[in-house]
């Protein structure tokens, strides 16, 4: 503000100071120029000049034959005054309005000049002489110009805009600093905003009753009719400019300023951002200031607009989540936990503050479809049958449906339908893969697994951070999205945590670890309605199996044949009967801790392959116990996990319907198996 009030005092003194340099180029050029002799006037000698006014002035006046008659010069006194007042008035103007403005009233103002000139000259009552009128106040403006830029840095636009730069990259902070309002804003950052567009904040946000307002009605008559004529009836104001109003109700503030804020509706009453400054506001500098406070205001009432149906939607959201917490207890809190993390990760992306509150928004309701699943499926203590899982899937399309059905964004809809896609194409329920795949489904996707792997479900106890983040991390670019997902890890992930060796380069090493788990996937796929705990097998019951046999299964050696007496007098139940390969498919019940089923293959009529389907509570022991005898795994995935046991790989296949198969496939089996459809191949 100082510094501004400095500025103009010099400004006034530089005018001035022109205007009297000027009165002295006058008495210096002086009238010594002027031929009176013939009652006619040449400038500054010029010969031309004196020969075209005489010939002119013969032919019109004296009808070519000389009087005598004089037409006097105008007193150079008269020229000094005329002078020093034509500067000064255009160096006012110049100090207190735009530059194109000042050349348009200059050239009127030259143009008046020259007219009189020529009406007096030819009434022959005086003659002007106009060129210092021309010249000087020219000169002024140029030179007022050039110091007003040196003195204000064109401080009428900076000042203004490097407060309303500093506003936008404050926007991002405002959560974390808990501004919500536009009146808290202004108040938490007032002496910036005093210093930087030289103002004084009276009131944030001022309204009809407020002190300001009422101070100005009693302060006097002039000021009353301002608040009557203006504050009373805002549809004068116009557009988003100023009032200003002259007053003494402060110390050091000569105006208060009045920056009326945007009516939303004709049943608000105007508000006004009043402001005080020393002197008299400009038109240039009041539409800096309008426009700063007019954008800080539309943005912070769009905010607020917008979380007020934040908060309706989200009210209307935790009923709903509470029905499916009520239904489903296992999974209590899942949805919430969902959306916590998923909102971190949009953070950690630094996603778009609206597509935050969409992904938070989509997180919280990625599961509401399973209102439509029955409650015998959702508290299934078991495994998932067929069908089980075919209900579950479901849940993600009618979610969709439900979301969209209200009105929500597309964006929220696909984030919903989509979050059990995965990026190589083999998710549910439309098998959308790769950059195809909805933001919002890829990051739910993430943080849904994660959170599903680190809780306790019916089927398995709850993992340890590190082991679900080594899920996540070989899952990069077949399940999860790799650039989501390494921003996760490098987040989530224990300063202790070390990434699990590179898949691929384990693949090239033994080329039998890709064929066993194409294997698992094609055997199961041709009988993955037999392999259930409850799928019914007759039969006498297996005993306590062994994890590590190398050599057989179920104490049958490898290649040995199905007719073996005492495997037949076990009597599993046959399940299928391949005809291409003349392979049979045997199932029997287990008394086992670990396993509920066993499942033999005799290909070609020799044992050549065998499974068992584990109870979902064991599977964390038995993977303890294999890293324990065997290593670590040779091959780990989101699905797969292998170990080598002599020259058979051992393929813990955890199923898309959360069935967990432990297969023992020997190398041969990798070379001859013959990947042939259930329906065309095999008879149940």
């Amino acid at each position: 503000m100082r510094k501004s009030s400095r500025a103009r005092k010099c400004l006034w003194l530089c005018a001035l100071l022109c205007s009297f340099m000027s009165v002295l180029g006058v008495i210096f050029i002086g009238d010594k120029h002027m031929d009176f002799e013939n009652g006619i006037v040449s400038y500054y000698s010029a010969k031309q000049t004196y020969e075209l006014c005489k010939s002119i002035t013969k032919a019109m006046f004296y009808k070519n034959t000389y009087t005598g008659e004089l037409i006097p010069v105008l007193p150079i006194a008269l020229k000094g005054i005329l002078v020093f007042a034509t500067v000064f008035v255009m160096s006012t103007m110049m100090l207190r309005t735009r530059m194109l403005k000042v050349m348009k009233y200059y050239a009127y103002t030259s143009a008046v000049f020259v007219c009189m000139q020529w009406i007096l000259f030819l009434r022959k009552v005086v003659y002007i002489p106009i060129m210092e009128l021309l010249l000087f106040p020219m000169a002024a403006i140029l030179c007022l110009s050039l110091v007003k830029t040196i003195l204000f840095e064109n401080a009428g636009s900076s000042l203004s805009v490097s407060a309303i730069a500093k506003f936008i990259g404050d926007i991002d902070k405002f959560e974390e600093t808990n501004v919500k309002t536009y009146k808290d804003y202004l108040e938490i950052n007032k002496e910036y905003i005093e210093k930087s567009i030289s103002v004084k904040l009276i009131d944030p946000v001022a309204n009809v009753d407020s002190r300001v307002i009422k101070e100005l009605l009693n302060e006097n008559a002039h000021s009353r009719r301002f608040v009557e004529l203006w504050i009373m009836h805002p549809e004068r104001v116009m557009g988003n400019s100023v009032l200003q109003i002259k007053s003494k109700i402060y110390k050091k503030i000569n105006y208060l300023v009045f920056v009326p804020l945007p009516v939303f509706g004709k049943e608000e009453e105007v508000n006004y951002t009043v402001l005080g400054v020393t002197e008299k506001v400009g038109e240039q500098r009041a539409a800096y200031i309008s426009t700063m406070m007019f954008s800080m205001f539309i943005y912070f009432k769009a905010n607020e607009e917008r979380n007020e149906h934040h908060k309706m939607y989200f009210s209307m959201l935790s009923l709903m989540i509470s029905v499916i917490d009520a239904k489903d207890p296992v999974t209590a809190g899942h949805s919430q936990r969902v959306a916590d993390l998923s909102k971190q990760i949009g953070k950690w992306l630094k996603l778009d503050k609206s597509v935050q509150h969409e992904l938070e928004f989509a997180a919280l309701m990625h599961d509401i479809g399973k209102i439509g699943v029955s409650d015998y499926v959702l508290n299934k203590p078991s495994v998932f049958t067929k069908n089980d899982f075919e209900q579950m899937k479901n849940h993600t399309v009618r979610g969709a449906e439900i979301l969209k059905t209200v009105g929500m964004s597309d964006n929220i809809v696909e984030g919903v339908r989509h979050h059990h896609e995965r990026i190589d194409g083999r998710g549910y329920p439309d098998n959308i893969s790769g950059d195809k795949l909805n933001l919002l489904a890829k990051v739910i996707k993430i943080a849904d697994v994660y959170d599903a792997l680190t809780t306790k479900r019916q089927y398995k106890e709850p993992w340890q951070v590190d082991k679900a983040l080594n899920i996540i991390y070989r899952g990069r670019g077949t399940e999860f999205d790799s650039d989501i997902a390494d921003v996760f890890i490098k987040n989530m992930a224990p300063q202790n945590w070390v990434p699990p060796v590179d898949n691929k380069k384990i693949l090239k090493d033994d080329p039998f670890v890709d064929k066993a788990i194409h294997i698992s996937v094609d055997f199961y796929q041709k009988y993955c309605s037999e392999i259930d705990e409850d799928y019914a097998i007759a039969g006498d019951a297996a005993e306590a199996i062994n994890l590590f046999a190398e050599k057989n299964f179920m104490e049958y050696d490898w290649g040995e044949t199905f007719n073996n007496e005492s495997f037949l007098e076990s009597r599993p139940t046959i399940i299928a009967y391949e005809k291409n390969t003349q392979s049979l498919v045997f199932a029997q019940n287990c008394m086992d801790k670990y396993a509920n089923s066993v499942y033999y293959y005799f290909f070609k009529g020799f044992v050549n392959m065998g499974l068992y389907l584990l109870k979902g509570d064991k599977v964390d022991d038995v993977m303890d116990e294999i890293v324990n005898k065997c290593g670590a795994p040779v091959y780990t995935s989101d699905q797969h996990v292998v170990y080598n046991i002599g020259r058979t790989k051992m393929v813990l296949y955890h199923t898309n319907d959360d069935k967990s198969i432990l297969y023992y496939i020997p190398e041969y089996m990798c070379t001859h198996y013959v990947y042939e459809s259930k329906e065309e191949n095999a008879c149940s």
